[in-house]
């Protein structure tokens, strides 16, 4: 593997529910723009912080954004995304 890495692959089962939470988080975002905006800063200042070229400090920038991405698929969840699709 080459450090630091460019990417991050996240995979998930179709119908999963791990799908429908990503799902749920990245649909708020989307119809959300000052969440997504708090979002971007958090992880803008978490990159500043976490340097990202060992294991530990990606581990560190991914756990920092726990309690914001919980408080803020609790409220997606509560809302009822992920939204129906709109064939």
């Amino acid at each position: 593997m080459m450090w630091p890495s460019t990417h991050h692959v996240h995979l998930c089962v179709v119908g999963s529910e791990q799908e429908r939470r990503h799902i749920a988080f990245r649909d708020y975002l989307r119809h959300n723009p000052a969440v997504a905006a708090e979002y971007l800063e958090l992880k803008r200042k978490l990159a500043a912080a976490n340097h990202g070229t060992t294991l530990e400090s990606r581990e560190r920038y991914s756990l920092s954004k726990t309690q914001f991405v919980s408080s803020v698929l609790e409220r997606a969840l509560a809302e009822g995304y992920p939204l129906p699709s709109v064939p």
